[in-house]
């Protein structure tokens, strides 16, 4: 089934990270891999935890009551517990330097990897598409 999901990010962009960085780091997501590093209880030869990320960018940070945020889209066919956030977890990780950009690429191979979880205070899951459903005409309860 193919959904996409947006997060909100509460404090995702410091100072030190720069969204073209992100959103490059972020790309590498897309094409399909062996996420078996961003959930748990599935292993490296594991066939279930291969999955199709269509899209994943961050957009520009904003400021709402002083804080700060970022929204991410994540567009892929499935997803797994945890996935995204250690997929986000893994990009704050590079880009403050406490992990080498290759981290992503390992990730994938049959090695484990400890892989990050982004906090979940901040993170906010604001919207599920179901692209089958919707082009079959079915509406979400708030726009039927």
């Amino acid at each position: 089934m193919e959904g996409s999901a947006v997060f909100c990010c509460l404090r995702l962009l410091r100072c030190c990270m720069t969204l073209e960085k992100v959103n490059k780091l972020l790309a590498c997501y897309k094409g399909t891999h062996n996420f078996h590093n961003f959930t748990s209880q599935k292993g490296p030869r594991d066939p279930s935890a291969k999955r199709y990320i269509m899209e994943m960018y961050c957009g520009e940070p904003f400021v709402r009551e002083n804080v700060e945020f970022a929204v991410i889209k994540v567009k892929g066919q499935s997803f797994m517990m945890h996935q995204i956030r250690k997929m986000i977890g893994l990009v704050i990780a590079i880009v403050k330097g406490y992990a080498a950009e290759s981290v992503i690429e390992r990730s994938w191979g049959e090695e484990k990897v400890d892989v990050p979880k982004a906090p979940g205070l901040g993170l906010v899951l604001e919207r599920v598409h179901f692209e089958k459903y919707n082009r079959l005409g079915w509406k979400p309860h708030e726009e039927a």
